[in-house]
C-alpha cells in the first residue's frame, strides 16, 4: 500500500489521467494490429500488457492512489465513473473468487508438497492471509482496468474516426508544473510512484517525439 505524502506541487487533473489512458489504448491498438500467428487471444493480450507494464501500473496508481499521494483537481466521483467503466467492460480477463485465485497461484503442481503444506499453514496466520488478499484485490482491479483498455481498443478498431488525435496538452501542462516544482524542491524522493511516472513519461516522450 502506498503511504507517501504528496511530494510535489504539480496537480493531477482528470484530463491528465484520461491522457495516460488514451496513450495506453493507442499502444495496445498499434500492437494488436501486428499479426499474431494464431495465438490464443488471452496470450496476445498478456504479451501486450507485459510490454506496457509500466504505464499500466502508473495508470492504476493514478486511479486508485493519487488522492492519497498527490495534489489532485478531480473528485472521487470522477474516479468512480472510471472504475465503473472498468467493471462494466466485457470480461476478456474473467473475474475469479479469492479461493480460485489462490488455487491457481499456489498448488501442489506448481510448488510441490512441502512448500504447499507450508503455504496452507501460513494461511492460518491472519496477517499472511491479509497480504495474500491484498495481492488478489490488486490483480482483480488490474484485470478490470485491462478489460476497459481492451474494450476501448476494440472500439477504436470498429470506428477509427472515434479517436482522431491524442490530446497531449494535459500531459505537457503537468510536466511543466512538475518541472517548476522540482526546481523549487530539491528534497523530492524517488518513490515507487515517482519511478513509474518517470519511466512512463520517457515512453510517452519517445512515442510523441517530445
Amino acid at each position: 500500500m502506498l503511504t507517501a505524502q504528496p511530494t510535489n506541487m504539480a496537480s493531477i487533473t482528470l484530463e491528465y489521467i484520461l491522457f495516460i489512458k488514451q496513450y495506453i489504448v493507442l499502444q495496445t491498438y498499434n500492437q494488436w494490429k501486428i499479426p499474431q500467428d494464431g495465438k490464443p487471444v488471452i496470450q496476445v493480450w498478456n504479451e501486450i500488457f507485459h510490454n506496457l507494464h509500466t504505464p499500466l501500473q502508473y495508470l492504476y496508481q493514478l486511479i486508485y492512489h493519487s488522492h492519497s499521494i498527490m495534489d489532485v483537481t478531480f473528485t472521487l466521483e470522477d474516479m468512480h465513473k472510471i472504475v465503473t467503466s472498468m467493471y462494466n467492460a466485457p470480461k476478456t480477463y474473467q473475474e475469479k473468487s479469492f479461493q480460485a485465485y489462490v488455487d491457481e497461484k499456489i498448488n501442489l503442481q506448481s510448488v510441490g508438497p512441502y512448500d504447499y503444506q507450508i503455504f496452507i499453514k501460513n494461511m492460518t496466520d491472519p496477517e499472511f492471509k491479509k497480504n495474500i488478499h491484498a495481492k488478489y484485490q490488486k490483480d482483480h482491479e488490474l484485470n478490470a482496468l485491462k478489460n476497459m483498455i481492451i474494450d476501448e481498443t476494440m472500439e477504436l478498431f470498429r470506428n477509427e474516426s472515434s479517436f482522431e488525435y491524442l490530446n497531449i496538452m494535459p500531459y505537457l501542462e503537468y510536466k511543466q508544473q512538475k518541472s517548476k516544482s522540482m526546481q523549487n524542491n530539491d528534497s523530492i524522493t524517488q518513490n515507487y510512484f515517482e519511478t513509474l511516472e518517470q519511466q512512463t513519461h520517457e515512453m510517452i516522450d519517445h512515442f510523441t517525439g517530445k
